[in-house]
Parts: structure tokens; sequence; C-alpha cells
């Protein structure tokens, strides 16, 4: 949770997006960070936890789908309602 407070923190002082941040963990190790990126890119789906699980599946070379079993989602706010376990 810290991280994900952190890279929020992080997004709003680069002028990114709004205060929101997201961290992918797999057992226990985080895989990937994301803030909120909606202004910089003028891309309303760059929400943190796109952006964290875009980072994420980049990082480990692998698409979402094989990523998703099992990793855990942690956000500095409530997740999209998908994304919630």
């Amino acid at each position: 949770m810290k991280i994900a407070v952190r890279e929020a923190c992080d997004g709003v002082e680069s002028g990114d997006g709004g205060p929101f941040g997201a961290v992918i963990v797999r057992d226990g190790i985080v895989i990937a960070t994301g803030h909120n990126m909606v202004l910089v890119t003028n891309d309303p789906t760059m929400h943190a936890e796109m952006v964290a699980i875009r980072n994420a599946c980049k990082k480990i070379g692998t698409s979402m789908n094989q990523l998703t079993n099992p990793f855990t989602p942690q956000t500095s706010f409530k997740p999209l309602h998908w994304l919630q376990q």
C-alpha cells in the first residue's frame, strides 16, 4: 500500500494525472507499479491499475491472461470493479 501511495504522489507531482497509484504483486514480490496518466497521455484508459498491469506485462513479457493467475493488485484507492477480487 505504501508503494501505491508513493506512486500516486509521484503522479500528482509530475502532473501526469489524478492522485491514484497501483502495484502488481505476485508471490509477495512487486512486479510493477503505475500511477494515473490520463492527463499526460490524453487517454482515459490510463488509470493507475491499467498502467501497472501494462507495465507488468511488459516486464515479464506476457499477456494479461497469463499475468492474472495469480497476482494481487494493490491500490491507493478502490480499483476498477472488474479488478476487484
